[in-house]
């Protein structure tokens, strides 16, 4: 099994999936970590360029933001903390395109 391989991404534990995907840019392998990460639930935002997770399910969500509980990946300070946000934009995707830094990996 290789690092090119599909398969692997599905056995990989989150935290590795996260450092994948920040410090192997525009490459397969962040594309492919991005994936797994967002068939666990995870969601990136672009402004911000961090993932999020429900914690639990949303207060309000409207077609331009959720408000509620969530989890996050902070690369530059921690891994991923319970952070109750008063409003968060979550962007997501809804074509089944990650985002702009991700899709940019399929070249």
């Amino acid at each position: 099994m290789t690092i090119d391989d599909p398969s692997l991404y599905s056995k990989i534990d989150t935290d590795t999936l996260f450092y994948i995907f920040y410090y192997r840019q525009n490459t397969y392998q962040q594309y492919m970590a991005a994936k797994s990460l967002k068939s666990q639930s995870w969601r990136f935002h672009k402004q911000y360029q961090t993932w999020f997770q429900r914690h639990e399910e949303p207060k309000t969500i409207t077609e331009e933001y959720e408000q509620g509980t969530y989890r996050f990946f902070d690369y530059e300070s921690t891994w991923y903390d319970i952070s109750f946000l008063l409003l968060v934009q979550i962007i997501l995707e809804r074509k089944g395109r990650f985002t702009d830094k991700t899709s940019q990996c399929l070249g």
